[in-house]
C-alpha cells in the first residue's frame, strides 16, 4: 500500500524507475538498455532488480551517472564472458552425492567399506534439509566488493531488490520449479537497500541472486532468502520488482525483461506511466537452461546490442517521458531557487524592515 507520503511525492513531482527483471546470463542485455537510456538522455531516480537485474541495478543506483553505469556493466559483461562466474561448490557437491544415493565409484567403494548403519539415513536426510549448493557465491561476492562503494550507495539513487523467504532446500527447490512452471508461489519480499548496514547490503543483493540448489540462501538479519525472481508465480511480482518503486513515489517506469514470454502485467499499475523493453527473443530456444547460465564473449557483446537497440525502438514514448523529466526537474530547481530567494531576502532585511513590510500587510 502506498503512504501519504509517498502518494504527495507522486503529485508533486514525477519521478522514473528503472526495473531490472531476472534472467541469468541474458543480464547483459541491461547493459545495453542502460547505454541506451544515457544517449537518450533518459535520467533515472530509483532502480529496482530481482537476481541478475539486482546485481546490474547496484551498479546503475551507485554510478555518479548513467554513461559511467553503462560503461561499468559493458566491462563487467565482456569480462564475464571471458571468465564465468559460475564455480563449483566442491563440498556441496560431494554432500548432495551423498544425500541422494548418487555414486561415483570413490562413494561406491566408500559405502561398501562402511557397515549398515541406519543413522546413515537420519544423516542423508539432515543433509538434504542443509543449505547445500552447487555453485560457489565467491565469484559474485568479489564482483559485488569490487564494483560497489558503499558511500556512493549510500549517497545514490534510491535502491531495491526482490527476495523469497527461505524455507530449506527442499521447499525453495519446488518453489523455483513451480515458479518456472507458471504454478502459484508465496510472494517475494523487498528490501531497500539504502536502509541496510552495509555488511547486510552485499549479503542481500546475492540473496536476490540465490537460485535454490544452485546457491545457497543467505541471511539477512535474522531471516534466510533466496532468489527474488520465484516469488508470485506467473504474475512475475518478484521478478519483475516494480511495486517498490510505485510505493517509493515513481509515476513513470522503464521496465527490462529478459523474456518475450514474461506473464508480468502493467495493468496492476494503473497509474504509473510504464514503457517495456523485452528481449524479443532467446539465444537458445530448444534449450532455455544454457539461456540462464552459459557465460561467453559471443552472447554477452551481442545481447549488450541487442538492449541498446531494443531501447532505442523505444524513443519516441522515451523521448517524452524525458520531456517530462526535464520539465519536473526545472520546475524543482525553480522552486528551490525561489525559496533560497525568499529567505535571502528575509536575512537580508533588518528587524525594523521586516516588522514594518510584514507587519503592515498582516494589520490590512
Amino acid at each position: 500500500m502506498m503512504t501519504a507520503a509517498a502518494g504527495n511525492e507522486r503529485a508533486s513531482r514525477p519521478r522514473v524507475g528503472l526495473v531490472l527483471s531476472g534472467g541469468g546470463a541474458l543480464g547483459a542485455y541491461h547493459a545495453g538498455v542502460v547505454r541506451a537510456l544515457d544517449d537518450l538522455q533518459i535520467g533515472i531516480d530509483m532502480v529496482a532488480g530481482a537476481s541478475i537485474g539486482a546485481l546490474n541495478g547496484s551498479v546503475v543506483a551507485s554510478a555518479s551517472s548513467l554513461r559511467r553505469a553503462a560503461d561499468t556493466l559493458t566491462e563487467l559483461w565482456e569480462a564475464l564472458g571471458i571468465q564465468s562466474p559460475l564455480h563449483p561448490n566442491v563440498p556441496g557437491l560431494f554432500q548432495l552425492l551423498l544425500a541422494t544415493g548418487i555414486q561415483l565409484p570413490v562413494l561406491k567403494t566408500l559405502k561398501d567399506s562402511l557397515p549398515f548403519n541406519p543413522r546413515l539415513l537420519g544423516l542423508a536426510f539432515d543433509a538434504i534439509q542443509s543449505e547445500i549448493s552447487l555453485l560457489s557465491d565467491g565469484p559474485i561476492r568479489k564482483i559485488l566488493h569490487d564494483v560497489l562503494d558503499q558511500d556512493a550507495v549510500s549517497k545514490g539513487r534510491p535502491f531495491y531488490v526482490s527476495v523469497f523467504r527461505s524455507n530449506g532446500i527442499l521447499a525453495d527447490t519446488l518453489a523455483g520449479i513451480a515458479k518456472v512452471l507458471d504454478l502459484p508461489t508465496a510472494e517475494s519480499e523487498f528490501l531497500d537497500i539504502q536502509s541496510l548496514a552495509p555488511d547486510r547490503r552485499i549479503q542481500a543483493i546475492l540473496a536476490s541472486a540465490a537460485i535454490p540448489l544452485l546457491f545457497g540462501p543467505q541471511r539477512v538479519g535474522d531471516r534466510m532468502y533466496v532468489d527474488g525472481g520465484i516469488g508470485g508465480g506467473a504474475s512475475c511480482q518478484g521478478n519483475t520488482p516494480a511495486t517498490p518503486l510505485v510505493d517509493a513515489g515513481c509515476t513513470h517506469l522503464i521496465v527490462s525483461h529478459l523474456s518475450e514470454a514474461t506473464l508480468w502485467n502493467r495493468r496492476k499499475f494503473p497509474d504509473t506511466e510504464i514503457i517495456e523493453i523485452a528481449l524479443q527473443m532467446p539465444i537458445n530456444r530448444d534449450d532455455p537452461v544454457s539461456d540462464l547460465l552459459s557465460f561467453n564473449s559471443e552472447k554477452s557483446s551481442f545481447l549488450i546490442s541487442r538492449g541498446y537497440e531494443d531501447t532505442c525502438t523505444s524513443v519516441g514514448r522515451l523521448r517524452a517521458l524525458k520531456q517530462v523529466h526535464q520539465m519536473a526537474t526545472a520546475a524543482e530547481s525553480a522552486r528551490d531557487s525561489a525559496v533560497r530567494g525568499a529567505w535571502q531576502a528575509v536575512d537580508d532585511m533588518n528587524s525594523d524592515e521586516f516588522e514594518q513590510r510584514f507587519g503592515e500587510r498582516h494589520a490590512s
